[in-house]
């Protein structure tokens, strides 16, 4: 069953601008797979008009996003804001990057790969790149979060729920996607709990 995310429902809403003027946002709305649930979809916007791709930014800008999104009210639940505090401050076996096939586009190189099993046997990714010549950050390193089905790239943002968020995130500390600054930034944002 393919997933349909209800835009007239947003319940909460973190975002940032880009130096261009668009915005990246997280939301918490509802989506529609097997009824209605809610969800964290995390997308680009021009104007008030969704983008059908991705979402990519630099460390600092996805950095600044994910802070607003952890400290907005509403946006997160306090069990994910709990659970993500404790993957940021647990001890995590860290597979390090392990990409079998990297893929190289002129737009960017895959540097490394974090991916979970979605509900509706799609993937999400959290990647890190190095974005290329056909990209406005040309020659900068950032991330990516992607929706694929099967071996195809979707064009269309990342939707999910709070524990398929939770496993990618703790995919992507195991792959080593976050560079050590991008983690110790996270863990001033959410500081352990004594």
């Amino acid at each position: 069953m393919k997933r349909k995310i209800h835009y007239d429902k947003e319940l909460a809403k973190a975002s940032m601008t880009f130096a261009n003027g668009s915005e990246a946002r997280i939301e918490r709305l509802l989506f529609y797979e097997h009824g209605w649930q809610e969800g964290i979809c995390l997308s680009w916007w021009d104007g008030n008009r969704m983008m059908a791709d991705p979402l990519d930014g630099t460390d600092d800008e996805i950095l600044l996003l994910l802070a607003n999104g952890l400290q907005t009210p509403g946006v997160f639940s306090e069990c994910f804001l709990s659970a993500v505090r404790e993957l940021l401050w647990g001890k995590i076996p860290r597979a390090g990057r392990t990409i079998e096939l990297r893929c190289k586009t002129p737009y960017a190189e895959e540097l490394a790969r974090a991916s979970a099993r979605l509900s509706d046997s799609s993937e999400g990714r959290i990647e890190r790149l190095l974005f290329g010549e056909d990209s406005w950050y040309n020659g900068q390193e950032g991330i990516r979060f992607s929706w694929w089905k099967g071996k195809n790239f979707k064009k269309w943002p990342l939707g999910v729920t709070e524990n398929e968020l939770l496993a990618l995130l703790k995919s992507a500390l195991q792959q080593d996607v976050f560079p050590a600054d991008f983690m110790d930034a996270l863990r001033k944002i959410l500081p352990a709990i004594s």
